[in-house]
């Protein structure tokens, strides 16, 4: 078992930071690389790292509308240490399985799929550098490189090539992709988890945290019963040894940073089975976005001016931020509402992650 001890360190008589240390000098804090977590069953098909592989093969993905009032920018982010161009990279797509509006222009680096109409309602062009798939119509105010496929009417004043297509795909698959009950993932750790190898003041100061904290976490699936809420000044910094699971009761609020730092081959899956709203600077894990997995089974995942690091799988919810949003990872919702201007950054390194998961089929 891991034993860990709660310790508060003041700083010149400022605010208390929390931090959950081993509680022997000569105790390793790994347990590498640990069971994987496994959502909805106990299959490799289960496993969230084969889950997220499934499902990140767009950069944006959404099953209802795609709206964005502002300048949206989607490329693709560069494997740490690469020397590659953008063209090396692997495509940034954006799908909707109903439409998308776009209201202030912006570039994507790869492919656009439109389950219905495609509208541009700003005089600033939509710079596409694939193909574009639109199962309705076509306005004016797009640039695409390649060629657009269409069902309905097209801009026939544009320089790009177009053919007419029927039954035009819905990229995201809605229908069919749920592939667990995320409340009911929470709901089994209740009597099922391992706890008993956590300081149980974690647990509780995360219900209501009002100052800084740090905490190692080995493998292990967590639960939380009461939610989590952090405070303005109460920043978490999380260092992940192995495949860690937070089984989170409720939802969770932040109002400070939440930094995750992972081991090489170390993953952070936080399953949530309420709303999930954040208005920190920063979440996730830099640099290794994808392996930060968010699951969201409430209505709502609300941002605000933040960097998010993560995968993003939120079947449920619309995705709400405000202007200067900013995401690295992967993101799947219900529906996207951006009011102002964002950027996205997909992380190809999300098909990765299901090698930890033996032979997922």
């Amino acid at each position: 078992m891991r034993f860990f001890v709660l310790m508060l360190l003041g700083a010149f008589g400022c605010d208390n930071k929390i931090e959950l240390l081993s509680s022997s000098a000569n105790q390793t804090l790994t347990c590498m690389p640990g069971t994987p977590i496994r959502l909805g069953g106990g299959d490799d098909a289960s496993c969230a790292g084969a889950l997220a592989a499934k499902l990140g093969s767009y950069a944006i993905c959404t099953c209802d509308e795609l709206d964005q009032d502002g300048r949206l920018n989607v490329g693709t982010m560069s494997p740490m240490g690469s020397q590659g161009t953008q063209d090396d990279m692997p495509k940034a797509s954006v799908g909707s399985d109903v439409g998308m509006t776009f209201s202030g222009g912006g570039h994507i680096i790869g492919d656009l799929h439109s389950g219905g109409d495609l509208t541009n309602t700003s005089t600033d062009p939509i710079f596409v550098t694939g193909d574009a798939f639109v199962a309705g119509n076509e306005s004016t105010g797009f640039q695409i490189d390649h060629t657009l496929y269409y069902e309905g009417e097209y801009d026939a004043n544009s320089a790009h090539p177009a053919v007419y297509e029927t039954n035009i795909a819905l990229p995201c698959d809605c229908s069919n992709t749920i592939p667990f009950d995320i409340a009911k993932a929470v709901a089994d750790r209740q009597n099922k988890n391992d706890n008993a190898s956590l300081d149980p003041g974690l647990i509780s100061d995360l219900t209501n945290l009002a100052n800084p904290l740090i905490a190692d976490l080995t493998c292990g699936e967590f639960y939380f019963p009461g939610g989590i809420w952090t405070a303005p000044n109460a920043r978490v910094t999380s260092r992940v040894h192995g495949h860690v699971g937070l089984f989170v009761q409720g939802n969770v609020y932040l109002q400070a940073n939440w930094d995750v730092v992972l081991d090489d081959g170390a993953e952070l899956d936080i399953v949530v089975s309420g709303t999930f709203s954040d208005y920190g600077q920063a979440f996730g894990s830099f640099g290794r976005p994808a392996h930060t997995r968010l699951w969201v089974a409430g209505s709502a995942v609300q941002l605000g001016q933040v960097s998010f690091n993560a995968f993003v799988y939120a079947p449920n919810a619309a995705f709400i931020s405000g202007d200067g949003m900013g995401l690295s990872g992967v993101l799947r919702a219900k529906r996207l509402s951006i009011n102002g201007n964002a950027n996205f950054n997909y992380d190809p390194s999300v098909t990765d992650a299901s090698q930890a998961c033996g032979s997922p089929q």
